[in-house]
């Protein structure tokens, strides 16, 4: 499990160690024009309007998580809370190896939106219509996916149940987990597009980010609901 609280820092508030780290992202269209963004999250007011209790991610901004066995689960849950700035078709928020292992992003109609490589092949599906409806506006998401289901969760409420097939493959290498990116800079590959993790152009989140949770096993929806009603409030 991780639990980022983003409060004043990047440090996993779970216990289990899984610190974040601040770094910079590539941005450009294409590897032959990648540029390194130059610009690391900055602590924002949150939605309670304290200061230095979010993040905000632009430009490639990225926060690392160094790998850890435990993000390779079979079943997992990702809840998090997210103002977006606008409309952009690969909002990533939380990512481990983007498609070749699971990735958590918005999509260009605001609908929540996951990807899981599975035995089966890669399983992309949004929430079945139900958009992030604002921007510059916080809003709680999650999703949880066991092998057969995929569950997805607007402020709390369940709003889309689908059925997958496949159990969720491994990644291959010791990735880092990356948020509010697809990926870590340090495991894009600039020159070999044959590579997995070729650089086909930037991916990242525009807008703030917090209290962002990994459980590597599916919480049920009152479980979610307990966690979106706890955080709605001081």
């Amino acid at each position: 499990m991780g639990y980022w609280e983003f409060n004043g820092n990047a440090m996993d508030s779970s216990g289990n160690g899984n610190n974040g780290v601040l770094q910079t992202g590539w941005v450009g269209t294409s590897a032959a024009t990648a540029v390194d963004g130059g610009t690391l999250p900055v602590l924002v007011a949150d939605r309670f309007g304290r200061p230095n209790m979010a993040y905000y991610f632009n430009n490639g901004a990225t926060v690392k998580v160094p790998y850890n066995s435990v993000f390779n689960a079979q079943t997992f849950t990702i809840l998090l809370w997210l103002k977006r700035d606008g409309t952009n078709a690969n909002n990533y928020m939380f990512s481990f190896d983007r498609w070749n292992g699971y990735k958590f992003q918005l999509q260009s109609g605001n609908l929540p939106f996951l990807t899981v490589n599975t035995s089966t092949g890669d399983h992309d599906q949004d929430d079945g219509g139900t958009a992030i409806d604002s921007a510059l506006v916080w809003r709680h998401v999650a999703v949880s996916f066991t092998p057969g289901t995929e569950k997805f969760y607007i402020q709390g409420k369940l709003v889309s149940t689908e059925t997958v097939t496949g159990t969720p493959l491994p990644i291959s290498s010791a990735i880092n987990l990356a948020i509010g990116n697809e990926l870590p800079k340090e495991n894009y590959n600039l020159t070999n597009s044959a590579d997995p993790n070729y650089f086909y152009g930037g991916d990242y989140f525009m807008g703030a980010l917090d209290e962002v949770r990994f459980y590597n096993t599916v919480l049920t929806d009152a479980e979610i609901l307990s966690i979106y009603t706890d955080e709605s409030s001081l």
